[in-house]
């Protein structure tokens, strides 16, 4: 199919250490985020929304669990951003 799947924040198969290190990071920056800022609602919605983007940017989506091959193949696979695309 073309990607990897995550479970429970584990990859299914093996991934490289760039984006292993790129992903980790970008949990540890969600949970900041989400510490910091949960009493301003709207902010942790815009903070979250520029973290969906760099993920994606990365071929990951966090809603489809799947790490893509390309940008190409997120585009015509994954529904879309947000949660509520899914």
């Amino acid at each position: 199919m073309g990607f990897v799947g995550i479970a429970n924040g584990t990859a299914l198969s093996s991934h490289p250490p760039s984006l292993s290190s790129g992903l980790e990071e970008a949990q540890a920056v969600a949970e900041a985020i989400a510490a910091s800022r949960r009493s301003d609602p709207d902010e942790l919605g815009s903070e979250l929304r520029l973290l969906l983007l760099a993920l994606r940017g990365r071929g990951f989506c966090l809603f489809c669990g799947a790490l893509f091959d390309s940008q190409d193949q997120l585009r015509e696979q994954c529904p879309g951003l947000l949660e509520e695309d899914h």
